[in-house]
């Protein structure tokens, strides 16, 4: 390979066969792009000689195997892609010696066990994406230490815990999913606290309880607020009705009782309602966005 190089952007094409090991010989490697590709084999240990390498982007082809140890002694590392692939086992904890991480994104692959509490230790942490694995336990309450993050996605795995109210003290946290998993207890209040969320995701879990009326706080949520398909029971809160910013509403498959309050005709923005299968009464509202 090219002794020299430093950037190597290789994106959507059809390359096949493995990453080459001879890559990462110089240690001079900085960028890696080899998005979009039919590339097989596992990640080379190799990476690790790259202590400049910052962007790492190699998701969406049909690599295997564990993530390298080695990817540790990446320091500069910034990002790191490997979403859609076949890789394996459990995460590897030492990527969270690359402190100067701000994207972790490894959706959709094979991954099991539980998400490493090293990762508390990702201080630059803006987004982390692990959707779509095997992941299952509880969710480390290390988590809280990344004050920087704006992006949590653990959609699509298998954990089996309650929301950790710790999680509602994230200051920046904009994006928030735990869909599509096990995820009992009820709605912690303090989901109120996170001010910033523009988009709140925790159907087809188990949650029990009362939806809480601190939700109405959120006042920039916007995207989508879904709820549905759990075991939640009560009214709904009148308070969801400061929601004026929020385009997508899902309450459906729950136990919700009483009738549709008043208030929601304060949520002007809305496009998509859905309150179907619950135990609602009373008339179709004929205000606001109901009209």
């Amino acid at each position: 390979m090219i002794p020299e190089l430093e950037m190597l952007n290789l994106h959507s094409n059809h390359i096949q066969g493995p990453i080459p090991k001879s890559i990462f010989t110089s240690g001079k490697l900085e960028v890696l792009i080899l998005t979009q590709n039919r590339l097989t084999g596992e990640i080379p240990e190799e990476i690790g000689h790259c202590t400049s390498l910052w962007s790492v982007r190699i998701g969406n082809n049909k690599l295997v195997g564990n993530l390298p140890m080695a990817i540790g002694n990446c320091s500069s590392l910034t990002y790191f892609e490997a979403d859609n692939n076949i890789l394996s086992g459990e995460i590897a904890s030492d990527i969270a010696r690359c402190s100067k991480i701000t994207l972790l994104n490894l959706a959709s692959n094979g991954f099991t066990g539980t998400i490493p509490s090293e990762f508390g230790n990702l201080l630059n942490l803006q987004e982390l994406i692990l959707s779509s694995n095997d992941l299952f336990g509880a969710i480390p309450l290390s988590i809280i230490m990344c004050k920087n993050l704006s992006k949590l996605d653990l959609g699509n795995n298998r954990f089996n815990c309650s929301i950790p109210k710790e999680i509602c003290d994230l200051p920046r946290l904009q994006f928030l999913y735990m869909d599509q998993n096990s995820m009992r207890g009820e709605i912690p209040p303090e989901i109120g606290n996170c001010v910033k969320l523009l988009e709140l995701q925790v159907s087809r879990d188990y949650l029990t309880g009362n939806i809480p009326s601190e939700i109405g706080h959120l006042e920039n949520l916007q995207i989508s607020l879904n709820l549905s398909f759990n075991n939640l029971h009560g009214p709904l809160p009148p308070d969801l009705g400061r929601l004026d910013k929020l385009v997508s509403l899902d309450v459906s498959n729950n136990q919700l009782s009483g009738s549709i309050p008043f208030e929601f005709r304060g949520m002007l923005s809305l496009i998509e309602v859905n309150f179907s299968n619950n135990l609602l009464i009373g008339p179709v509202p004929r205000f606001g966005p109901f009209q």
